[in-house]
């Protein structure tokens, strides 16, 4: 299995991926076929995961959109090559969450929203391409949350990112329309 750093020689198929044990100290996404692992979060970063969820629950309670926040679920992005990206945090409307869809391993659609929190470990460039592969699978928004920095840098289709400080206001733009959360209930003082 490769590491960020080393390609992986063999690509996977999707049927290889699936029966695939879960690892317990690994996140394992599949990348153009190929295998990457990445260390479980520290605390931190579990932290600002939490809180965006609350914010998206918190949304959902408000707005009843019947959309879902779900936590490092699959995505298949990509069958050829396989491509299955599990965001920190991701949200689907409710007419995209697939029938079943709490029930299955995996979903085969691209979040609407994707968030990535930032970890000490994540290189700019695997960022980049994260990001890449959420919005040219479909995703409408992609937020990039770094917890040391405490800036959010926004990337949307076809535009440039937007980078909002911890005094800035995080929006669902027409995504989750209505969203609003001030950066600062984000981020751990």
């Amino acid at each position: 299995m490769a590491t960020a750093e080393s390609p992986e020689r063999e690509y996977v198929t999707l049927e290889q991926y699936a029966s695939m044990p879960e690892d317990e100290f690994y996140k394992v996404e599949a990348v153009r076929g190929r295998l990457i692992r990445e260390p479980r979060p520290a605390p931190l970063h579990a932290r600002v995961q939490s809180r965006l969820v609350y914010l998206l629950e918190a949304y959902e309670r408000a707005h009843r959109t019947g959309g879902a926040a779900v936590i490092e679920v699959e995505f298949v992005l990509s069958v050829e090559p396989l491509t299955v990206r599990v965001p920190d945090v991701a949200w689907v409307s409710a007419v995209r969450i697939p029938e079943r869809g709490y029930t299955l391993p995996r979903w085969h659609v691209a979040p609407d929203l994707a968030a990535e929190v930032v970890s000490p470990r994540n290189r700019r460039r695997d960022l980049e391409e994260r990001v890449g592969d959420y919005i040219l699978a479909g995703s409408r928004l992609v937020w990039v949350v770094d917890p040391r920095t405490r800036t959010v840098a926004v990337h949307r289709p076809g535009e440039e990112p937007r980078r909002l400080g911890v005094m800035d206001e995080l929006t669902g733009d027409d995504v989750l329309p209505g969203f609003r959360a001030p950066l600062l209930e984000l981020f751990p003082v």
